[in-house]
């Protein structure tokens, strides 16, 4: 670290070479937390190909804060140093303000990884929403046709076991059969309907 170069008498020699040393290892701490974030999405966006919906616990709300902080932090940092690699200094030469846009250059490629990263994770929780929006159509659709199939004959079996007089087959020992049987066939009708209207 700086503070221990500077302790040890190894530290920089000037005010730009101060500057351009604090950049740098401003830099090179911050790259290593980019390249995990985009590791982490890659193997989010597998295991959630691998285990689907069933298996997301999150991790792309959770990514896309990460990026989101460490974004917050670094875009001021870009400004300050384009701001002063076009600014004319004493203290800085025109190496110092070259070496200082190639820094301002390597933040811009983190911030572009960032965002990329808050993409990849945005496009990844539309993707789940649609399939968990498609999963409840499918059981809300399976649920109307079971509805539509067993409402006429709830129906039916609603009216036979009325306690009323007059009845239909009350004194007819295959009326119980013939009943089942009228049921089954409404219900294979139904069923026909639905295949005809293409909607099973």
């Amino acid at each position: 670290m700086l503070r221990g170069k500077i302790a040890d008498g190894q530290g920089p020699t000037g005010p730009d070479d101060f500057l351009l040393t604090l950049v740098c290892q401003l830099g090179e701490r911050v790259e290593p937390m980019i390249e995990k974030l985009d590791e982490a999405i890659e193997d989010t966006e597998q295991q959630f190909e691998s285990d689907g919906v069933s298996g997301y616990r999150g991790e792309f709300s959770s990514l896309r804060r990460q990026a989101a902080r460490i974004r917050r932090h670094l875009a001021p940092q870009r400004e300050g140093l384009e701001r002063l690699a076009k600014e004319a200094s004493p203290i800085l030469s025109d190496d110092d303000r070259f070496r200082l846009r190639e820094e301002a250059d390597r933040i811009t490629r983190y911030l572009e990884t960032l965002d990329l990263v808050r993409e990849r994770a945005m496009v990844a929780q539309e993707e789940i929403i649609a399939k968990l929006a498609l999963e409840q159509n499918n059981r809300m659709y399976i649920l109307a046709i079971v509805a539509a199939i067993f409402l006429p004959l709830s129906f039916v079996t609603g009216m036979m076991g009325m306690n009323v007089a007059g009845l239909p087959g009350l004194q007819n020992e295959n009326a119980f059969a013939i009943t089942v049987g009228l049921m089954l066939l409404a219900g294979v009708a139904i069923m026909a309907i639905f295949k005809l209207k293409k909607w099973l």
